[in-house]
Formats: C-alpha cells, structure tokens, sequence
C-alpha cells in the first residue's frame, strides 16, 4: 500500500518534473502529459517516440508543441535519441546495426526536440558490456562526441546517465565486462571526450546503489551536473541489492533528498529534479490518482523543510 501524502507549501529547492516512467505501461503521452497538469507539475520529461507518434496523429510537430504550450508545460528533458521500440531509449553500446539505424534517423527526433523548445537529451551508458574494456571506450567516445556535435546543431545538450544497479539489469544494459558502474567511471568517461555539449545526468537511486560518497559529488566541476532524476530508497535495502522496480516517491523511503539535492546545487546545478520511478505500487494506479499523488511526494519528500533525525546524511546512511 501507498503511503498517504498531503501536499503542503514546503520549498522543494529545485523545480520539481516528472518522468513518463513514472507511470504504467500504455498510458499514452496524452494522458501523461494532461493528468500530470491537472496535480500540478509544470515540468515533464518525455520519450521523443512517442512525441513522434503524437504529431503524427495531430498532423505535426507544431500542433504537438502548441497542445503543450496551451496546457502550460515545459518539455525538460526526453528519452530515445537513440531509440529502443516505440516508447524506450536504446543504451550508448547498443549493436553496430541499432546504432546505424538511429544515427540516420536521429534528426527527425532532435527536431521534435528542437520544436518543442526542449534542450537536454538523456543518454543511458551501459554498466557493463560484451565489448572489450578497451573497444567499449572507444565506441562510447566516438558515438558520445557525435551525439553531442548533431545534438548542439539544434540547440540540444547531452545529459549522461550511469547505471549503478548491480542486480536486476535487463540483457540490453549486461554483459561480460564492467564498463561504467558509477560517478567516477562516468567522470572518468567524460573527461576522455572533453565536449562541452555534454554533462552528468545524476539519478539518487544510482547514487546509492553505487554507493557513491557525498564527497565525491562536492567535487564535481562547477556546471558539469545537466540534469537530476529522483526517486527515493526503502529501508532496510543494502545497495547492492537495490533494483529499479524497489523505488518509492520522494518522502517513502531513507533518502535525504532535500540535503542530496542541496549537495548537487552546490555544484552550480540549478535545473529540476525529474522524480522516475519504476513502481509497480504505482503502477496499479490509473494516471490522474497516480500524478496527484507524485506531486505530493514530490512537495513533500523534496521539501527543504522536511525534518530528519541527527545524524541522517543525505544517502541514508548515519554521520
């Protein structure tokens, strides 16, 4: 069962968005994008297939981008750059032949981006890989700095994800060798391409499962963070047992997200913070009863004024 939340006027800090994922499978970029206005969010995340399919249905992009500046919503960041099926992004490795194909068609997506004002693209790099330590960075260099220059011709930045799961990952993101498990191998990563249309995509529940030092975020070169995901960890959960579909709403779980949040804005961030979720709980809610209770996690859970007892540090864990 859901845990009750209220609403209530606490300062979330950074903007508060929500990601499509967030809801059951089927629900159509309609229905997200009108119950997520109707609880309140101005900020949404998008998969830019199904934004595709959309103007399709509407006769265009541009009636697309009006539906959505009529219903008083801001496009954040989208999913499928590189494009996995209809709705899911695809990860940076994906094969020779998916990467081919969504090379030569990634303009039709980065102009649906570019009309509906959305500037940031997510990309998911694999934590672990069949290629070869040595080939997997090349190929991911390579296909990173294409990105990036195609992307800055339409005024779109990349934010790349890691993935810190060690258990529960799907074939597409598994493999023989480790690759890019967590914020010091992205870094890592970035920093061997050196693009300036490129930043980090931080997610808190890779965060921890990654068991990533608050220390380690300090750090991090001003204005390098270009986008946050949010999601909150339950207790009792060890994080190397952590798994996409354990996520609660902000506020259910262990996380300091306020202080976690404060930490990355630290760093010069200053864009939303995307709540995704996995949740099967939430899931089993229909769309507008599932988007009213998100915005209240989110004014609750991310609120710089939730209370927390001594000695809590932002990822769960005790000073």
């Amino acid at each position: 069962m859901l845990t009750q939340l209220a609403a209530r006027d606490g300062d979330p800090g950074l903007p508060v968005c929500i990601n499509p994922a967030c809801f059951r499978w089927g629900t159509s970029v309609s229905e997200f994008l009108t119950a997520t206005r109707n609880a309140g969010f101005e900020r949404v995340e998008v998969s830019i297939q199904q934004i595709l399919a959309l103007a399709e249905a509407l006769g265009g992009l541009d009636a697309v981008a009006t539906r959505i500046a009529d219903l008083g919503v801001r496009v954040e960041a989208f999913s499928g750059l590189i494009p996995a099926g209809p709705v899911l992004p695809a990860p940076l490795l994906v094969e020779q032949a998916a990467w081919s194909t969504a090379e030569a068609s990634m303009d039709e997506r980065l102009t649906a981006a570019a009309a509906l004002g959305c500037t940031r693209a997510a990309i998911v790099c694999n934590p672990r890989t069949d290629l070869s330590p040595a080939d997997a960075v090349l190929t991911a260099v390579e296909r990173l700095g294409l990105l990036a220059d195609r992307a800055e011709t339409y005024g779109v930045r990349l934010a790349v994800e890691f993935i810190g799961l060690h258990a529960g990952l799907p074939a597409t993101l598994d493999g023989t060798h480790p690759f890019v498990r967590d914020l010091a191998g992205l870094v890592g990563l970035l920093d061997q391409l050196r693009h300036p249309n490129v930043g980090l995509l931080l997610d808190t529940c890779h965060l921890f499962a990654a068991a990533v030092p608050e220390a380690e975020i300090r750090v991090l070169s001003p204005g390098s963070v270009e986008f946050v995901q949010v999601s909150d960890v339950p207790d009792g959960i060890d994080p190397a047992a952590m798994r996409d579909e354990l996520r609660c709403p902000p506020g259910e779980g262990v996380l300091d997200l306020p202080g976690l949040l404060a930490v990355i804005a630290d760093t010069g961030y200053s864009g939303p913070a995307s709540i995704e979720l996995f949740s099967p709980a939430v899931w089993s809610l229909d769309p507008a009863e599932a988007a009213h209770h998100l915005f209240a996690a989110g004014r609750h859970g991310l609120a710089s004024t939730r209370a927390y007892s001594a000695g809590h540090t932002p990822m769960g864990g005790r000073s």
